[in-house]
Parts: structure tokens; sequence; C-alpha cells
């Protein structure tokens, strides 16, 4: 629901920005990069959902069905270091959901950022776009 809500902002404001910023063409370059950004948020989901999912597999191999659930129970009350273990173990699997879109934003953001200021493939392109725009007011003029 977070991705949707962050999606349906990003469409509604990046419009207005490219008009206020005088249809600047890093302003859209950096507009789809965080549109991509944001849609790439389900993958990193679903790969904590895999690592969540697959880890108990991994914890206890060979186990399946109701001797995992044994092996789990018992671990569990045999003592508080196993509850304290799991604990850890549950929240670094939470914190996944968070962790990996979040590390990933600020990667790209900084790209984002990289790529707007250094980038002269995009200068050229927005001198053109800035050359064609003042050569047809020009001609609007006469």
């Amino acid at each position: 629901m977070l991705q949707a809500l962050v999606l349906m902002a990003l469409y509604m404001f990046l419009p207005l920005i490219v008009v206020i910023s005088c249809y600047d063409l890093k302003v859209m370059v950096v507009g789809g990069l965080a549109i991509f950004t944001v849609k790439f948020w389900a993958v990193m989901w679903y790969v904590a959902r895999w690592v969540d999912a697959h880890l108990i597999d991994a914890m206890y191999p060979g186990l399946t069905g109701s001797a995992l659930m044994q092996e789990i129970t018992q671990s569990v009350s045999s003592g508080q270091p196993q509850l304290y273990k799991r604990m850890i173990l549950n929240t670094l699997l939470a914190m996944m959901f968070i962790a990996l879109p979040l590390i990933w934003s600020s990667m790209m953001a900084w790209a984002g950022y990289r790529l707007g200021l250094e980038n002269s493939s995009i200068n050229k392109a927005d001198n053109l776009s800035n050359k064609a725009g003042k050569g047809s007011s020009v001609r609007l003029k006469r």
C-alpha cells in the first residue's frame, strides 16, 4: 500500500515540477529514475519474503511438516537463549522489508544526483532543447 501511495504522489506532482522547472530535461530524467526506484521496491520485498520463507528450511534441513513444528516448539520451550535468538531473527527479517528498499532508494538517489550534475549527454540534450525553444520564440516575434 505504501508503494501505491508514493507512486500516486510521484505521478501527481511530477508534471507540476516539470512545468515549474521550465521543462528541464534533468528534472524529467530524475523523475523517471524516482518512478523506477519506487516500482523496484516490489522486487526488494519479494527477496525479503523469499528469505523469510526459506530461512526455516535453511536452519532446520531435513525436517518437514510436523517434525519441523516439534523442533520449533521444543526449541522455544527449552530455554531463554533460543527465545532471544528467535526474537532477534524475526526482528532482522522484519527489518529487511524496510532496510532493503531504503538502501536501494538511497543508492538510486545518489546515482540520480550524480547523473543530474555530471552527465554530458543530458547537458548536450538540454542545451539543444534550450536552443530549439529560443529559436521558435524568435520566429513567433516577427
